[in-house]
């Protein structure tokens, strides 16, 4: 059978963010795969150097729309461990609230594209449809749908009034009938189900030795949260489930998405219920010691770590991010190879990709060398 070099990507309509596959077909099965990233890189953790710190932690929120609450909560943390702060119980209870909304957004919307790409648009336009009432809610606290800002050092920027609770109340209510809606058409579904299973396998075995992430992880058989493990904020307090799946492939891992949207619900609410009156922020010192220190949170995708050392002035000396998608990636090759070429937009959308969060310089050390050419560069412009 003729083999052949099929380019997907990086501007692709299945794509919606860039990223450059190299597809080596043996007739239509996958026999490799290559990629590239860096289409997105904006130089953030070098921007983030040259800022103090203060204004890093609006900097670090807009890494990524999706999952901005989560870059600027790993951030604070961070800061706050560098600096020795303990925030006020409301402000952690207001954290949680947002990161949870934002892991119902960033789920719902990625159900949305996941239904586009197998051609099933009315799912699409039904996540899309539920993901107003999860963007009105983030707007009713933090006065903005994307890019929340709510974070500071040392708490949160705005409380939360009773009205406002109790409308937040009211928006989860409804969305759980929604979310619990949208799980058993994934369940049940013949379209879903035949484009998603047993396409994108990996074994628990798999995402062990790969260091796989999140959700991703989790439908493998991985019992494993930053929630759970590290406690931070007040997810102790709440009484939090992980949510697992077994069978590894793309419809297990859309399961566990849509079962942590009502995981996430029943969080938001606990944490609600939880809150009592009381400071929303303490004052930070203004002195940074010369220190280094590692931060984690669970993003959407998985965990997100934020390195940050301090050399003694008002601006860090480095900060490293490494975000859940750059761990995941690592797993195209292995979900990919054995599958056809219709395959591929599910196998991947599966994944979860955020471009935007995994754009980095990483430099591995390992003896070995890799020339790129200019030819290959353009190599999608010629097919």
């Amino acid at each position: 059978m003729h083999k052949l070099m099929v380019p997907f990507g990086p501007a692709h309509p299945a794509l919606p963010e860039p990223v450059y596959l190299k597809l080596f077909l043996d007739g239509e099965e996958i026999e490799d795969v290559d990629f590239s990233v860096g289409y997105n890189h904006k130089g953030i953790e070098k921007a983030l150097e040259e800022t103090d710190y203060f204004k890093n932690v609006f900097l670090s929120g807009r890494i990524c729309g999706i999952c901005s609450s989560a870059h600027s909560t790993c951030y604070t943390l961070g800061v706050e461990k560098l600096l020795n702060i303990e925030i006020p119980d409301k402000a952690k209870f207001i954290r949680v609230i947002v990161s949870e909304l934002e892991r119902l957004h960033s789920h719902l919307l990625w159900l949305g594209l996941l239904g586009h790409e197998m051609g099933f648009d009315t799912l699409f336009m039904l996540a899309f449809r539920e993901r107003e009432y999860v963007l009105e809610s983030l707007e009713l606290i933090t006065g903005k749908r994307v890019v929340h800002d709510i974070n500071m050092i040392g708490g949160v920027r705005r409380d939360l009034s009773h009205e406002i609770m109790v409308k937040l109340v009211k928006n989860l209510e409804i969305l759980e009938g929604k979310v619990e809606y949208l799980r058993k058409l994934v369940r049940k579904d013949s379209l879903i189900r035949r484009r998603t299973l047993r396409i994108g396998k990996l074994d628990k075995r798999d995402v062990e030795e790969l260091c796989l992430v999140g959700p991703v992880a989790r439908a493998s058989g991985v019992l494993y949260d930053i929630r759970r493990a590290d406690k931070y904020l007040a997810y102790d307090d709440l009484n939090f489930k992980i949510v697992t799946q077994k069978k590894g492939d793309a419809s297990a891992r859309t399961l566990v998405r849509v079962r942590e949207m009502l995981e996430s619900l029943r969080l938001a609410r606990l944490a609600i219920a939880f809150i009592e009156p009381g400071p929303i922020k303490v004052k930070p010192f203004l002195i940074f010691p010369e220190k280094e220190v590692i931060s984690r949170v669970e993003a959407p995708r998985g965990e997100l770590i934020y390195y940050i050392r301090s050399n003694g002035t008002d601006k860090p000396a480095r900060v490293k991010i490494r975000t859940p998608t750059y761990a995941n990636l690592i797993s195209l090759k292995k979900i990919l190879v054995g599958h056809t070429l219709a395959d591929v937009p599910v196998a991947v959308a599966s994944l979860d990709p955020c471009l935007s969060c995994t754009d980095r310089v990483t430099i591995v050390k390992n003896g070995k060398e890799k020339i790129i050419k200019w030819e290959d560069l353009h190599d999608h412009e010629h097919h």
